[in-house]
């Protein structure tokens, strides 16, 4: 045989007897479910017993036997209960231990801890401050009166039957941890609007002592920023173009002119690093022009390299043989 079943009600305590024993702690008036989870073939006949005679006091047996209901328990019910579970194959015994308690430990809720951090608080019922890092809760002990009322007594009733919980516990023991920033860095760069920069500063964890931890340490904290925009007059600066030159051809898909571009300070006009610009777009400082077709006009020179360009035999290419048709076209 094998114990497979296991059968509970809702809302009732209950505990599983099992071969080595469990045990139930329950106050006098309360009910219980006691479980003989086995299963054979053909199905095993279940006997109850009390300390080791058959079951008398007031009792139900549902389940087909596997089930032993008891309620409003009192003192008598206290000590081993077993089952006894006999077939063809043999006999399977299981038990359990009750314990009826009239007295138990009441413990009130811990308060919230007194300090976030650095395992230096204390908590207690009455939220009242003692030390950093230490919680406490107050404990008495009580007696359940056949009327169902919680009666106090003193602690040494209690102690007779179970240890006495704690009343004072270590608390919120991780390092007491802070985001620390350095100074900003000087308000010079990169420009990113007329008179508009960025500054810098490191951000970082430490512990209250200003000991450097990893910032995983801090992220449950707010970070601060490490960058910010700033006003200066670094960034007063703006593009500055000359005119075009002249086009390098009178017509054809050739020619193009030409044109200074460069970054100047808006107060000086001096000429400062194209950096400092960047936060614009960068005017084009060549372009293409006079890009109508030379068709049906007379064979002659639409640009001034001619000459170099007959000199450095480039007649024979397409594009400059059509510019410079009449230096090309001489002998």
């Amino acid at each position: 045989m094998a114990a497979t079943l296991s059968i509970t009600g809702p809302g009732i305590p209950s505990v599983i007897t099992s071969p080595s024993g469990t045990r139930k702690v329950l106050s006098p008036g309360s009910s219980v479910l006691i479980g003989c989870p086995v299963a054979g073939h053909p199905a095993p006949n279940i006997t109850w017993f009390y300390v080791g005679q058959p079951f008398s006091m007031p009792h139900r047996v549902l389940a087909a036997g596997q089930i032993l209901q008891i309620v409003n328990i009192t003192d008598d019910y206290q000590g081993e209960i077993s089952c006894m579970a006999q077939n063809e194959a043999g006999l399977f015994i299981q038990k359990t231990s009750l314990t009826i308690q009239d007295y138990w430990w009441s413990m009130d809720k811990m308060s919230p801890c007194s300090a976030s951090c650095g395992n230096k608080g204390f908590q207690h019922h009455q939220l009242r401050c003692l030390l950093d890092g230490v919680q406490t809760r107050r404990v008495t002990c009580h007696k359940l009166t056949a009327a169902g009322n919680s009666v106090p007594l003193s602690n040494d009733m209690c102690a007779q039957t179970a240890k006495r919980p704690v009343d004072t516990q270590s608390c919120n023991r991780q390092l007491c941890v802070e985001w620390a920033t350095s100074a900003w860095s000087q308000c010079n760069g990169p420009c990113i609007g007329s008179q508009l920069a960025i500054q810098h500063r490191q951000v970082f964890c430490q512990t209250r002592n200003g000991i450097s931890v990893p910032s995983d340490q801090c992220s449950s904290l707010p970070r601060p920023l490490s960058t910010q925009n700033c006003w200066t007059d670094t960034c007063g600066v703006h593009w500055r173009v000359s005119l075009w030159t002249l086009c390098t051809a009178t017509c054809g898909n050739y020619g193009f002119q030409s044109r200074r571009v460069e970054c100047v300070r808006v107060r000086t006009n001096k000429p400062v690093q194209e950096h400092f610009c960047s936060w614009r777009p960068r005017p084009a400082n060549w372009q293409r022009c006079n890009i109508t077709p030379c068709e049906n006009v007379e064979c002659r020179d639409t640009t001034r390299y001619c000459e170099k360009v007959k000199l450095l035999k480039l007649c024979q290419l397409t594009q400059f043989k059509s510019r410079c048709c009449g230096t090309c076209g001489k002998a």
